[in-house]
């Protein structure tokens, strides 16, 4: 997936992803996406509180997804 400049709408799908399957934290998630070097543009300033107000749970039941991911790997 991608958006016309790889990054902003791709990295949010990446965030949501990492937080509803891999079971990131929606703060590492956002900072994935924002200060990951994948050239986040702060014009897309709405991002972050959009990933911030999602219901990770609802989304995920939705989906068809385990109510909680297993635990991620240590770092």
């Amino acid at each position: 997936m991608h958006c016309q400049q790889g990054a902003d709408r791709t990295g949010l799908m990446c965030a949501i992803y990492r937080v509803a399957v891999c079971g990131w934290s929606k703060e590492q998630a956002a900072k994935e996406m924002t200060d990951g070097g994948f050239g986040f543009h702060a014009v897309w300033i709405g991002i972050v509180p959009f990933l911030n107000a999602l219901d990770i749970e609802k989304l995920r039941k939705g989906a068809g997804l385990p109510a909680r991911p297993a635990d991620p790997p240590a770092r």
